[in-house]
């Protein structure tokens, strides 16, 4: 056997220096409530133009549309999220771009803006991220290779210059915190949540939201008073940057990693959502996407409910935002959302019961 032997040493000094954590203040200094998105695959938005009550009782302000250049096919992507916009035109369309760049990031992302004119795309805002950025490299690992950050955002600020532009990661705060972007060229700058990395059992995942208030100010520590946006935050993973790919769990259990979780269609995920709303919902984001339209983390179940009516804060002043004793409460312009996060009566709550008054 060989030993190992880490040690950490950590110092620290006081800083006098206030740090904001806002980049959305209304005159009595109270954050607002962020857009509400949903994340849109390329092969779903034909669908969505046949059947558009799908989204109708949710009535969201965004569609996160996920263009990846390796698995889609430009052309045909673009094309069906420019009918889809010219069917919804009251909803913002924000592009969601994974480029491979085995070829120049200028030459790559130059194909992508031909192909939204030819099809009459136009995205309300345009964020980049790498491929390769989709996997974690672990602390003392070699990076895999990839052109600069500078100059891919670079690259995206002179294709993509008359669009809102985004960068950081469509993983976890733990990726964007290793591999940070450069800000100069960037609008804003995103990453997503997962509360099932460590630990899949019930408590353990209504415990991550304790954690959120935390990510929220170290990204804004990293990204300073750029917009802040929270990508897709499902209790199931769309990807897993740990891994090969996602953990099957075909008997639907309480299983780390997967991209097929039970509880987002129960009450539990419509009482997590509230949760999460109300964990972010002082961190300055300007959107939050908590649900895909289809799929094993679409609309199903009551978090259609849960998300219909957050949606309807949108741009609304928080004046409260709070969990405590395993409730979560939001008090968001007139609207009051409470949800009991655990598996006992909460007052007149019952187990993982929402309501709004």
């Amino acid at each position: 056997t060989q030993s190992l032997i880490q040690s950490v040493s950590i110092k620290w000094r006081k800083n006098e220096k206030p740090i904001s954590v806002a980049n959305k203040i209304v005159s009595s200094g109270r954050m607002l409530f962020p857009d509400t998105a949903l994340l849109l695959m390329p092969n779903d938005a034909m669908r969505l133009i046949d059947y558009p009550t799908d989204i109708a009782q949710v009535s969201p302000q965004r569609l996160l549309c996920h263009l990846n250049l390796i698995t889609h096919k430009i052309d045909e992507s673009c094309a069906s999220y420019a009918a889809l916009q010219a069917a919804m035109p009251h909803l913002f369309f924000d592009l969601e771009l994974i480029c491979g760049f085995k070829n120049s990031p200028r030459s790559e992302m130059a194909l992508v803006r031909s192909a939204m004119e030819d099809a009459g795309f136009k995205p309300d805002s345009v964020m980049v991220c790498p491929a390769v950025d989709r996997i974690s490299t672990p602390p003392g690992s070699e990076w895999p290779f990839c052109p600069p950050l500078a100059e891919i955002h670079s690259a995206s600020a002179d294709i993509f210059g008359n669009y809102i532009r985004g960068g950081g990661m469509v993983t976890f705060f733990t990726e964007l915190n290793r591999k940070r972007p450069p800000l100069e060229n960037l609008d804003f700058v995103s990453h997503g949540l997962c509360p099932i990395v460590h630990a899949a059992d019930d408590i353990s995942v209504m415990e991550t939201l304790e954690a959120i208030p935390y990510i929220t100010n170290s990204a804004r520590a990293i990204i300073g008073q750029l917009d802040y946006r929270v990508g897709p935050s499902t209790i199931a993973m769309r990807h897993n940057p740990y891994g090969e790919k996602t953990i099957p769990n075909p008997k639907l259990g309480r299983v780390c990693m997967t991209d097929d979780d039970p509880r987002h269609r129960a009450l539990f995920g419509a009482a997590y959502t509230v949760g999460l709303a109300t964990a972010l919902a002082n961190g300055g984001a300007s959107a939050w996407t908590p649900c895909e339209i289809y799929g094993p983390r679409g609309l199903h179940g009551p978090i259609k409910k849960a998300i219909s009516l957050l949606a309807k804060c949108a741009g609304k002043p928080v004046h409260n935002a709070s969990i405590n004793n395993g409730l979560a409460e939001l008090e968001l312009g007139n609207y009051h959302i409470a949800a009991n996060l655990t598996n006992q009566f909460c007052g007149d709550l019952g187990p993982y019961e929402f309501v709004a008054t």
